[in-house]
């Protein structure tokens, strides 16, 4: 890049605006950290309801929008959800049209904005940032899969309710998807739900779409949704992803949970490949006899176990950790306490367990940060989603990188005695295992040649930089 392009993009300032939950936060923090590396000055504009400390992250500066919301629960069943997600959205477009109005109005020399970024969900900040004039991106931070599903939804309605029978049939034009792997065709409330998704997929308004994924990941649903945008760079699609391994090393940690880093040195009293690590990320809650019955499969498998068992896990109940691990089997504690074979924690750093050498499968829910982390470290998933793309995710994973199996086939019904150690078994230990970590290996090597210098994804960073600058005006 010329002298004269760096110097005016340092005095550029980009402007991000993540959704509320974990899942989304990441990714956004992530791209932020890789725009700073670039030159850019970032801000981060989120709502209360998130915790962020910024204390975190010194080198962003932080708007704080006081949105009124609060509670644990808020937004996780579907009527309150639709219900917060509308008031959410209002709010947040209202502060961020007088706080970055008022900025720029300013004239005191503060750094032009050069763009909002914003999660697709929060869709009422493009609307914002159309009438400050600032041009906007979309970051979608599910997987280009997810994207394509929902712009193919009208061409799905005939099919809603999905008849009986159909579950293991093919969705047209979404191959290798089947019916039961679109979890919003299955929703008990679909027409409520067809609005909403429609509403916070609409990419066409924005300048830009980014997503957190590259095309040796997906190459099919990016071209797909390229022709969705417009073709011919109408509304440009970036895929720079993953973008955890874009990201620089030293990125502070984005997590709202207190990470136990305790258990990367009890990773480290482990054999290579001999830990299986279960985490169903930060909302995905389960039943208590599932709860249970993993708690056998990891005591009977006799592998060791890093096991995130958060404070909120077990479905209709709340509580601490210590509380949920005393409803354990007497067995399961004493593998964990006596025989310490197996480790507990209420959160973890995930990234850095994934990469570590002594893990060797990864049983999780399957949301996409997880999923791009997991391939992204050629560790094998035992797959079992919870709701939205998690479904899609674990499909990909299974029927088309081949790096990961589904419990219970990817039927959504109670798990039979003595499943999830079957699997444990084959991806631990069987010549099952031994085919799906080599093509987890093959999803890492790939992954990490996007990411050189004239790689996929490296590219598309590129081109995004250069996107971003183009947006420029004279002053």
């Amino acid at each position: 890049m010329e002298e004269g392009g760096e110097k005016r993009k340092q005095k550029l300032r980009i402007v991000l605006v993540p959704w509320v939950f974990q899942g989304h936060i990441n990714p956004m923090f992530l791209l932020a950290s890789i725009l700073h590396e670039k030159g850019f000055s970032i801000t981060l504009a989120h709502a209360e309801f998130t915790p962020i400390d910024p204390t975190s992250h010194p080198h962003f500066s932080f708007i704080p929008l006081p949105d009124g919301f609060s509670g644990p629960d808020v937004g996780i069943s579907f009527g309150s959800f639709l219900n917060f997600h509308s008031a959410i959205n209002t709010k947040i477009e209202s502060l961020l049209l007088d706080r970055l109005g008022r900025e720029i109005d300013d004239e005191s020399g503060a750094e032009k904005i050069a763009c909002i970024i914003y999660d697709t969900i929060f869709c009422n900040v493009e609307s914002a940032a159309h009438r400050l004039g600032i041009p906007s991106v979309s970051l979608h931070t599910s997987s280009a899969t997810c994207l394509r599903v929902h712009l193919n939804l009208p061409d799905l309605q005939s099919y809603i309710p999905i008849p009986d029978g159909f579950g293991d049939e093919i969705a047209p034009g979404l191959d290798p998807l089947r019916f039961k792997d679109l979890d919003i065709l299955l929703a008990p409330h679909v027409q409520e739900m067809l609005p909403f998704v429609a509403k916070t997929s609409n990419v066409t308004t924005a300048a830009a779409v980014i997503l957190n994924t590259g095309s040796c990941l997906e190459q099919a649903s990016l071209e797909e949704i390229k022709k969705k945008c417009g073709g011919g760079g109408a509304i440009p699609v970036f895929a720079p992803g993953p973008l955890f391994k874009l990201a620089p090393s030293a990125s502070a940690s984005s997590s709202l949970l207190e990470e136990n880093t305790d258990c990367l040195k009890w990773l480290d009293r482990q054999a290579p490949d001999s830990v299986i690590y279960i985490s169903m990320g930060s909302l995905v809650r389960i039943e208590t006899d599932e709860f249970k019955e993993l708690a056998h499969a990891l005591a009977d498998s006799e592998q060791p176990f890093l096991w995130v068992v958060r404070p909120d896990l077990l479905q209709g109940e709340a509580g601490t950790t210590a509380a949920v691990i005393e409803r354990l089997p007497e067995k399961v504690k004493r593998v964990i306490l006596e025989e310490e074979r197996g480790m507990v924690v209420e959160w973890a750093p995930q990234k850095e367990v994934l990469a570590h050498k002594a893990v060797g499968g990864f049983l999780s829910h399957c949301g996409w940060s997880s999923t791009v982390e997991s391939m992204g470290e050629g560790v094998p998933m035992i797959c079992r989603p919870g709701f939205g793309d998690q479904w899609v995710n674990a499909r990909y994973v299974s029927a088309v990188w081949g790096a990961g199996l589904e419990l219970g086939g990817g039927n959504r019904k109670a798990l039979e005695r003595g499943e999830i150690e079957a699997a444990i078994k084959k991806v631990m230990s069987g010549k099952l295992g031994e085919e799906m970590r080599k093509k987890a290996g093959d999803m890492k090597s790939k992954i990490e040649s996007s990411i050189v210098k004239g790689g996929s994804s490296y590219n598309d960073l590129d081109s995004f930089v250069q996107f971003i600058l183009s947006l420029q005006q004279p002053n």
